[in-house]
């Protein structure tokens, strides 16, 4: 008697049997590559409702989106899949995001698509290594192993939602995944240089002679160390000048051009947010 899970590899094979009847041979074997590991990351019992042909046209749609990417570009699209255009069908809208693997990647997108207002039916999410050629082509498609190599680590991200008729409702989407996945981006990239700042911060107090008691001082820098020690996610880091302005004699915080990291870098801000702030008289006091 076949178990579910003998089941749901025969249907796998299924599929890869169809890559190699439709697919041309440059891109075939690679296709075949994405859909096991695609595959392998679904349940079961729900693989094995939809029927082959259905399963293809899935695949093959997520294929569209991840056969050509240069590092550092986001692949976003979100349609309503239907036999004429994409091969298969469901009542939801697909949401596919291929980008460079990061952390808090699934995570930020279904809070953002939360915030949003969409219900989630069904996320798959398998962190593959990818090699492409010069081009951006994907030519091989592995199993993430933990080891460094030539391959890219790359997220392949299916989301279902509610299904959308909208353009404006669908480009709403886009956009805000698109902010999303780049906020993401210059987060975990900036996270080693945000502590850096924060430890050298805690040097800087240690040596310094500020007007508290030294049991404060004490309790202060133990809870930063505490915070440096992987106990806080660092979203965005800048550093300001203290000066009085001329007019009013208050106190003003004047950004420190190019010392923003993360969410704070230069070029992810408006420019009025680098703009010299006024202290109310109670906070210049």
């Amino acid at each position: 008697m076949r178990t579910l899970t003998d089941k749901k590899n025969n249907a796998i094979d299924l599929v890869c049997d169809l890559i190699n009847k439709r697919q041309s041979k440059t891109s075939c074997k690679t296709m075949q590559q994405l859909a096991r590991l695609y595959y392998a990351e679904s349940i079961p019992a729900e693989l094995i409702q939809f029927d082959t042909d259905n399963l293809y046209g899935a695949i093959a749609s997520l294929w569209d989106c991840a056969k050509q990417r240069q590092p550092n570009e986001v692949n976003i699209r979100v349609y309503n899949p239907n036999y004429d255009e994409h091969q298969w069908h469901t009542s939801h809208t697909t949401v596919d995001i291929i980008c460079d693997d990061k952390a808090f990647l699934v995570s930020s997108i279904t809070n953002a698509l939360g915030h949003l207002g969409h219900t989630i039916h069904t996320t798959t999410h398998p962190v593959v290594a990818v090699e492409r050629d010069h081009k951006g082509k994907a030519n091989s498609i592995a199993p993430f192993t933990g080891k460094a190599d030539s391959a890219s680590l790359e997220a392949m991200m299916r989301f279902e939602i509610d299904q959308q008729t909208d353009a404006s409702s669908v480009q709403e989407i886009i956009d805000t995944l698109t902010s999303v996945v780049s906020d993401v981006s210059l987060v975990v990239d900036d996270w080693q240089p945000m502590r850096t700042k924060l430890v050298s911060i805690i040097d800087t107090l240690e040596k310094q002679k500020l007007p508290v008691t030294p049991e404060d001082l004490a309790e202060n820098v133990a809870f930063l160390r505490w915070v440096a020690n992987n106990h806080f996610t660092f979203i965005g880091y800048r550093s300001y000048d203290l000066a009085n302005d001329t007019k009013t004699g208050l106190c003003q915080l004047i950004p420190k051009a190019g010392s923003g990291l993360g969410s704070f870098r230069d070029d992810n801000c408006s420019p009025h947010s680098l703009l010299p702030t006024t202290l109310s008289q109670h906070q210049s006091a």
